[in-house]
């Protein structure tokens, strides 16, 4: 028998789902998706997928020599610092053969991967979700339809999968929780054709990424592989503070003399970023939500939720798609194990609870360290210790940090104690 699944979005988590579980001839899987087409709109920045997290979850779907062909290697090069460019933590790019075990790729293409190793016809685009119904509340088990924008409907799936990102219609149907504003809010600019339009800005990020803090803010430089970089300006922000301001948020060259005023306190290195980013370049304004840490729903047959639309956290610790992407794959593996249509509702139960205790742990990671980078006087100089702890918490097994606990925070306490008096 086939199992019959609905996934509904078609960014990263719900393309690699569906890959996965095409894998196996008992599914058959469709998309729906709300954009018109993969090229409808930028797909933001460049992402690290982790060797425990989302590089995993694409050797288990047969994708990792073409994730290959796309990976960025130096994007391993980082720098933290503070606004005056004092450094904290100084990452060289890499090659393959000496990878820390986090190379880069761009979203962009990332997705465009993803969707082009689906069968023809799998997405159907353009068909944003209206709410999801259940054929009869009384009784859950009978099934559920997908009402669309524009009257349209699908029926008849054994199961739906919310893969809508942070404003999950999906969602909405198992639980009234919504996101909550992480009081971070700002843009993201662009510099096109880096090597040449802004040299200085690109050799000094070497094919990675800076991210310079200071108190209530950050500013990020980001390469991408297509020669452009990715601007990050941050702030804490009251919520709707895009109301307040008294430009227009979608004028490149008004939203760029604003943040150069606002970061006029950066070192005039990192001040370039900004105003070297493109007049013709999209510019988009952004806030930040999250759901709260421990966010879990009433288990309905039938229904459930992968990446942003189960756990949605703000994008400062490399979690979000990681995350996203061992969603999937635990949930494919366990839908995989399937032997009969009874089995179903079990498979689900144990996903989702696997899902809300691992969610729960890296939730309150992300927001431990929006905090502290944030909303803490005096960072990144009186957080550094415990962002760099974060870090490497997030990047290793929990067995081998708890071995290694105490030599840990012995090196790195001892570490930045010399290296802030050396480079007063």
């Amino acid at each position: 028998m086939a199992f019959k699944v609905a996934i509904v979005g078609a960014g990263p988590a719900g393309c690699l789902l569906a890959r996965l579980l095409l894998n196996q001839p008992k599914f058959t899987v469709t998309i729906f998706e709300a954009e018109p087409s993969i090229n409808y709109r930028a797909q933001g920045g460049s992402l690290d997928l982790h060797e425990n997290g989302g590089l995993a979850a694409l050797k288990a779907a047969g994708l990792y020599e073409e994730f290959l062909k796309h990976a960025r290697f130096d994007g391993e090069a980082l720098l933290v610092c503070d606004k005056q460019l004092k450094p904290y933590i100084q990452l060289s790019p890499t090659t393959k053969e000496h990878s820390r075990g986090r190379p880069e790729i761009d979203r962009s293409a990332l997705r465009r991967m993803l969707v082009e190793s689906l069968p023809p016809r799998t997405i159907e685009w353009k068909r944003p979700l209206r709410r999801v119904v259940a054929a009869d509340t009384a009784e859950p088990r009978q099934g559920y339809t997908l009402e669309f924008a524009d009257g349209t409907t699908a029926s008849g799936f054994d199961l739906i999968v919310g893969a809508d990102g942070a404003w999950s219609k999906v969602r909405a149907a198992l639980s009234d929780i919504v996101p909550r504003y992480a009081g971070i809010g700002g843009f993201a600019l662009q510099i096109p054709d880096a090597a040449r339009t802004a040299p200085a800005c690109a050799a000094r990020l070497k094919g990675g990424a800076i991210f310079a803090y200071s108190t209530g803010c950050m500013l990020a430089g980001q390469q991408l592989g297509d020669g452009s970089i990715n601007v990050g300006l941050w702030r804490a922000r009251p919520e709707g503070w895009e109301q307040e301001v008294d430009y227009a948020l979608t004028d490149p060259l008004a939203v760029r003399a604003a943040q150069m005023r606002e970061f006029g306190d950066y070192a005039p290195e990192l001040v370039e970023f900004i105003a070297h980013a493109g007049e013709d370049s999209p510019v988009a304004s952004r806030s930040f939500y999250t759901l709260p840490v421990g966010f879990r729903w009433d288990h309905r047959p039938g229904l459930t939720l992968v990446g942003d639309a189960a756990h949605v956290i703000c994008p400062f610790t490399g979690e979000g798609v990681n995350q996203a992407l061992t969603d999937v794959l635990q949930l494919a593996q366990a839908l995989g194990a399937l032997v009969r249509p009874s089995d179903l509702d079990s498979a689900l139960l144990k996903y989702e609870t696997e899902l809300f205790a691992r969610a729960a742990v890296f939730q309150k990671r992300a927001e431990d360290v929006a905090q502290m980078m944030f909303f803490t006087e005096g960072s990144p100089a009186t957080t550094i210790e415990r962002y760099t702890m974060q870090n490497m918490q997030n990047s290793m097994s929990p067995g081998a940090y708890k071995a290694l606990y105490p030599l840990l925070l012995t090196g790195v306490y001892g570490y930045f104690f010399w290296h802030k008096r050396l480079h007063k």
